[in-house]
């Protein structure tokens, strides 16, 4: 049996074709995390807050026009919480005790071009892409609690459209599936990896008709 799989990793890895063939479609889902989480803990810096580990989800949507070239994109959403330890409030003469949890959903989606690179491209692999490019992104988020305190702050709103500049890395050990990792900054997510898969495709730019 142990041989078996390794003939087969053997005759995938022998079956893998270069990225990014014209016309190309690749398709990344994965985990994400965000370092600009830390803004929401603002209206509580006179308490200790204590995130609670959470990922987010991405999905990117990328076509090969050129072999160096793609335009693509994507969303992410995240559900961040985090402890507010000690907190207290004033309600009808009285001061009360409490650690409640802030809840912070964003939500972002975003168009990018990338380049991917041809002299690193040419260096490995062929199983290897490495690309960089900018995206322009548009964010929404909004918080919620379970708080006693009828003011606890709370807060919804959409961010401006803004660019950030994104990097990142995909390795196919078979023909079509593979593995990437990516960077945002600034962006919906700060780092992201997960599984991409690419269809479709061909070497030349136009098809041989005769």
């Amino acid at each position: 049996m142990k041989n078996v799989i390794l003939v087969i990793l053997f005759l995938s890895v022998c079956s893998a074709r270069s990225q990014n063939k014209f016309g190309e479609w690749t398709i990344s889902a994965g985990a994400t995390q965000s370092i600009w989480r830390w803004y929401h803990k603002i209206p509580f810096r006179e308490y200790e807050t204590d995130w609670k580990f959470t990922v987010g989800t991405q999905l990117n949507v990328d076509w090969g026009v050129l072999r160096r070239f793609s335009l693509g994109a994507g969303s992410v959403y995240h559900v961040h919480h985090f402890t507010v330890e000690d907190y207290s409030y004033q309600l009808n003469g009285q001061t009360y005790y409490e650690s409640p949890t802030q809840t912070v959903r964003a939500f972002g989606i975003y168009y990018r071009a990338m380049i991917h690179m041809l002299s690193i491209y040419e260096n490995t692999s062929e199983e290897v892409d490495v690309y960089w490019g900018f995206g322009q992104q548009f964010m929404t988020y909004n918080t919620s609690n379970n708080s006693s305190d009828p003011n606890f702050y709370t807060d919804s709103e959409s961010s401006p459209e803004y660019y950030a500049a994104m990097a990142g890395v995909r390795y196919y050990p078979t023909d079509w599936f593979g593995f990437y990792g990516e960077v945002a900054v600034p962006g919906p997510y700060s780092i992201a990896i997960g599984a991409s898969f690419r269809f479709g495709g061909r070497d030349k730019f136009f098809r041989k008709i005769f």
